[in-house]
């Protein structure tokens, strides 16, 4: 290894810190992002999500912005930045492990984004695995996963999402209500469910859904940025991109015309956080694994002092409240809420620590097991 190869060498056997990483979309959000951060003066623009430890290009068809928009960056030792989508490719086993390797390459499987909408985002839905490999080349589709932080008040509207089609939703019918834009029977073909912080929701692909206004959620997915939009009047979306190139006749079979009963739905897509681990100081709490595992998996950690984390495995680290440390044989890394990182497969064994009176808060987010696919 030449020299600089021995300095990040080195630097993936620590938590690599992440900033900011703002990215543009078709709506306004982002205040409670701000909010998170610190920042003086929140607000909501079109820059309403963060995409955390991104090996994922945005998609932003009809704008300027740059195609590499939405990868995050990692500034090296030599004080030189380079994409954490560059590292993966360039040391795939100590950044990823040699088993996720072996199925994935040196993709980490996942993208982890804040979200945080002010309007309610349109009904639209994401490819499945087949789908994906069929149309647009790719191995991964874009299951995902929510996990509620906050909730703010929009006049007039209590927290909610859509989720799911109702009975009686047929795909003909459906296909017209998109055709003509028929925005109202749309919206009543979904279950409309309330939420709140602390709420999970698994979102399979293919199931139809829309954020409402004021909800701030962390969303793990698979690593793409493909979505079939069935609605797009009053939204700056372009017709012919609202179902990617592909035309309804072939759209129209992404979208899952299971249909549910509000408990049903509920039981199937609402997951109860489970206590994974109890140590004196602390406790770990499995958000996302089991029906999910074969994508991505997530806990959170909860210390009022210390918690241990095992280490030789990749994940990203999001601190929803607190401040403290990341320790280890590297030393101490600070952290306070807002903050991002990514721990790679090649550090040890760790620990958080809260340094104040305020429990330290971390969700941890785990790229798809391999053994699970």
């Amino acid at each position: 290894m030449t020299p600089a190869q021995n300095d990040v060498g080195a630097m993936l056997k620590q938590p690599i810190l992440l900033g900011p990483n703002r990215v543009y979309r078709f709506y306004q959000g982002g205040k409670l992002i701000d909010q998170m951060r610190g920042e003086p003066v929140p607000r909501d623009t079109d820059y309403p999500e963060d995409w955390v430890g991104s090996i994922t290009p945005a998609n932003n068809p009809g704008t300027s912005h740059p195609p590499g928009e939405g990868l995050s960056t990692v500034t090296l030792p030599s004080g030189e930045q380079t994409t954490l989508q560059a590292i993966l490719e360039r040391f795939p086993e100590q950044a990823l492990g040699a088993e996720h390797v072996a199925r994935y390459g040196a993709s980490s499987g996942l993208l982890v984004k804040l979200l945080d909408s002010s309007i309610r985002l349109p009904i639209h839905c994401h490819p499945t695995r087949p789908f994906a490999r069929q149309h647009f080349d790719s191995i991964f589709g874009k299951t995902e996963a929510w996990i509620v932080l906050e909730t703010r008040e929009i006049p007039g509207v209590d927290p909610y999402i859509m989720l799911g089609f109702r009975e009686g939703v047929e795909k003909q019918t459906f296909r017209r209500q998109v055709e003509r834009q028929e925005i109202a029977d749309m919206k009543a073909g979904l279950h409309r469910v309330p939420v709140k912080p602390g709420d999970v929701f698994y979102v399979k692909a293919g199931l139809p859904h829309a954020i409402g206004e004021g909800v701030f959620l962390v969303e793990l997915q698979e690593p793409t940025d493909f979505s079939i939009v069935a609605e797009w009047e009053g939204f700056p979306i372009d017709p012919q991109d609202a179902h990617i190139g592909l035309g309804w006749d072939t759209a129209i079979d992404c979208f899952d015309f299971t249909h549910y009963r509000p408990q049903q739905l509920l039981d199937e897509y609402r997951l109860a956080p489970q206590l994974l681990r109890q140590e004196r100081d602390g406790e770990e709490w499995q958000l996302l694994g089991g029906k999910t595992a074969p994508y991505f998996s997530g806990t959170r950690l909860i210390t009022q002092r210390e918690m241990s984390v095992d280490g030789h495995g990749f994940y990203i680290g999001v601190v929803t409240r607190g401040s403290g440390v990341l320790s280890g044989e590297f030393g101490d890394i600070r952290l306070q809420r807002g903050d991002s990182f990514v721990c790679c497969a090649a550090v040890d064994q760790h620990a958080v620590v809260s340094d104040g009176d305020e429990a330290l808060e971390i969700v941890r987010c785990l790229p798809p097991l391999p053994a699970a696919d």
